[in-house]
């Protein structure tokens, strides 16, 4: 969660911790939400992401779970797998394997040339907690957005395109926007060499970054390698241990939460992540091709333990075995030190894919 991120060289503010960016707002009676999702109000924190990220750098936190996800003497990892709510990009640039992580929220540095003419891949998920029928409604006027988006829009590729400044601003997250929302109006370099976009036609790549009420891997993106939706599921069904990072689990419990029986994803397949109770499970696997997902052998389930590392109040934090109500980073740099690890890598900027 985004707590990993707060201390230097980080030092972006969170949203719902004690001076979180959104607590700050609601108490001073200002908008909260994402930038430009509402066309008239005036979100509190557009240039505390536009002006800080790029200047961010990885954490201890990053430095340590980076080293945690890496095999020991040829066994396997500590971590198997990170699910990152946070768009800043900072676990990659910390040295993070991509195919062990999965950003549901996006990558602020990462731009997609949309395979949504494919059709979507998880569009069950959604990171709204509304009431259904309010949650109905809007869903209704989301799709009626997406068609007119997918009859406008031309197909793209699939690329990812890597940049050193964040991809989205304001008018992006808008309706109003001509292209519609998440369109930077950026061509892909991929498709102009090819010849499929003339020199200085206006381009259609989106940022990866999803906003209330949108699903990871769903419109506009597609299956993608950022959200990475198929892996953050099949290793949450898989885990005995999930570690719980600078997060107050408030959105991400939209997504996956194997631990709390009356949440939406406590069901059984083809739906639901699996019940510790349950005997069997059956798992969705990546496929290579276009990612999308695919109905395997039961596999037998185990029980999942949780652990919380943040400070303040987390939700479900009565079902963790274990909750630290610490500074991440201490805790990271005592848990290296209590596996007998090497010490944490410093971050350097020769190995960083975005500088």
């Amino acid at each position: 969660g985004a707590g990993i991120s707060t201390n230097p060289p980080a030092s972006l503010r969170d949203y719902r911790g004690p001076d979180g960016i959104w607590t700050e707002a609601e108490k001073a009676g200002r908008a909260v939400g994402e930038p430009g999702g509402d066309d008239s109000a005036e979100t509190p924190w557009d240039d505390q992401f536009y002006r800080c990220m790029p200047m961010a750098r990885p954490t201890l936190t990053h430095m340590a779970i980076t080293s945690l996800a890496q095999s020991i003497n040829g066994n396997n990892p500590y971590v198997r797998h990170v699910i990152s709510q946070n768009e800043d990009g900072l676990h990659r640039r910390a040295g993070l394997n991509a195919e062990q992580l999965s950003e549901i929220h996006g990558n602020a540095f990462i731009e997609l040339c949309g395979n949504y003419h494919e059709g979507d891949t998880d569009s069950d998920m959604g990171s709204s907690s509304e009431e259904d029928e309010e949650k109905e409604a809007k869903l209704a006027a989301r799709q009626k957005e997406v068609q007119e988006a997918r009859r406008l829009r031309p197909p793209g590729c699939g690329s990812a395109v890597y940049r050193d400044f964040v991809t989205y601003y304001g008018d992006t997250y808008k309706k109003s926007n001509p292209k519609g929302r998440h369109v930077t109006g950026r061509a892909c370099p991929r498709c102009r060499s090819s010849g499929s976009v003339a020199q200085g036609e206006a381009g259609w790549l989106v940022d990866t970054t999803v906003d209330f009420g949108e699903a990871p891997g769903g419109f506009p993106w597609g299956w993608n390698a950022i959200h990475n939706v198929a892996a953050a599921k099949h290793h949450m069904q898989h885990a005995d241990l999930v570690v719980v990072w600078g997060s107050t689990l408030s959105v991400i419990a939209n997504y996956f939460d194997p631990w709390f029986p009356p949440s939406k994803w406590a069901q059984p397949h083809p739906h639901g992540l699996r019940k510790a109770v349950l005997p069997q499970s059956t798992v969705p696997r990546p496929k290579r091709r276009r990612g999308t997902s695919e109905s395997t052998a039961p596999a037998t389930a185990r029980p999942c333990s949780l652990v919380i590392v943040s400070k303040g109040k987390v939700l479900d934090e009565e079902l963790a075995v274990l909750k630290i109500d610490a500074d991440v980073d201490q805790v990271a740099c005592e848990l290296v030190k209590l596996l007998g690890l090497a010490e944490v890598q410093e971050y350097d900027t020769s190995r960083d894919e975005f500088v």
